[in-house]
């Protein structure tokens, strides 16, 4: 029972990484993801789990304080990218992608696809994802 019972919180621990952590949420009806601002405040990372979704999104603060969104599937054969230095990869064929999610080693030839961003006035950042198919 106890290892039945790890199983099923494994998903909920943050990342390895130091520098980013795991925000799990859903998609509203709307096709909206909110993330409450204090999310990002102390980190330029967060990486959002949305519910039912096979890919993460990177929620990424740039140096100018704007917020970018980045899908992190690989645009080769799309498989779930990770975390690296600088930016990410993808460990089936070694294809990189800086912070913006442009290519920088195939054989990606594509930069990531990334998703509008804004502020709401209850202190969230809405990331509209309603066209993504």
């Amino acid at each position: 029972m106890a290892t039945a019972t790890a199983f099923l919180l494994l998903p909920t621990l943050d990342g390895c990484s130091p520098s980013s952590s795991i925000f799990q949420t859903s998609v509203n009806p709307g096709g909206i993801i909110e993330v409450p601002e204090n999310q990002i405040k102390d980190t330029k990372l967060k990486i959002i789990r949305p519910a039912g979704w096979q890919y993460d999104i990177a929620l990424h603060k740039k140096e100018d304080g704007s917020l970018a969104a980045l899908l992190l599937r690989c645009t080769h054969m799309d498989n779930q990218l990770a975390q690296a230095s600088g930016g990410y990869i993808c460990h089936l064929h070694g294809s990189r992608f800086n912070m913006d999610g442009k290519v920088i080693k195939g054989p990606a030839e594509k930069n990531l696809e990334s998703f509008p961003v804004s502020k709401d006035n209850n202190g969230n950042i809405l990331i509209v994802v309603k066209n993504f198919s």
